[in-house]
């Protein structure tokens, strides 16, 4: 996982968007397969507003984005904030094989 910027300066009411990027190590093995991703913060700071548009899509052989927009409240504290960003993948459930064996 990737994304356009390492690090934003915030001014209360000013929003960021951040392009936040995710690649298959090997593209041929989702080929077919086309895993879901969600991505989400892990923690949202107080005084921050994050947003993730989409925040579903599917993870394509060339990959997968999604923007995260950064909403600074007018409450924001100043300091310096981390912001982790997680992605959950998901793989269709898929039986192959004989139910009844």
């Amino acid at each position: 996982m990737s994304s356009s910027s390492n690090s934003v300066e915030l001014i209360p009411g000013d929003k960021k968007i951040i392009e936040i990027r995710l690649k298959s190590i090997n593209p041929s093995t989702i080929a077919n397969v086309q895993p879901q991703i969600n991505f989400y913060p892990k923690n949202e700071p107080q005084g921050i507003r994050l947003s993730f548009q989409p925040n579903k899509t599917y993870l394509f052989p060339e990959g997968s984005s999604s923007e995260l927009t950064i909403d600074p409240l007018q409450t924001l504290i100043p300091r310096t904030y981390t912001i982790p960003v997680f992605a959950k993948v998901t793989l269709p459930s898929e039986f192959f094989g004989n139910p009844t064996a």
